[in-house]
């Protein structure tokens, strides 16, 4: 790796109970791999990355917020959200794709 791309990098420095750096070193050997890439794994595994909200979430969210309704399209389909009176987030979807003639 490079220093540059290193020194961008965050270090984190823990304590480990006796005997747990030599078995991170041992699977490190095993996986053909360094012991940082083998923690580094290790910790992905166990704390992945959060899914991304879908553009769908974050409208519904600032519709409760602020009950404004609000509008996404994409690929010629509409998706209208509005509030209802009893707090739900109503969608109302319109596909402007015209029909097509099965004959």
């Amino acid at each position: 790796m490079s220093d540059a791309l290193s020194s961008k990098m965050e270090k984190f420095v823990i304590r480990m109970p006796e005997g747990m750096r030599d078995r991170i070193r041992d699977a490190a050997e095993r996986n053909n791999r360094s012991m940082n890439s083998e923690v580094v794994a290790t910790l992905e595994r166990a704390y992945p990355l959060p899914s991304p909200q879908s553009d769908y979430d974050e409208v519904i969210a600032q519709v409760l917020k602020d009950g404004q309704s609000r509008v996404l399209s994409r690929d010629g389909v509409e998706v209208h959200f509005s509030k209802s009176d009893d707090g739900r987030v109503i969608l109302d979807v319109i596909d402007n794709h015209p029909i097509k003639d099965a004959n």
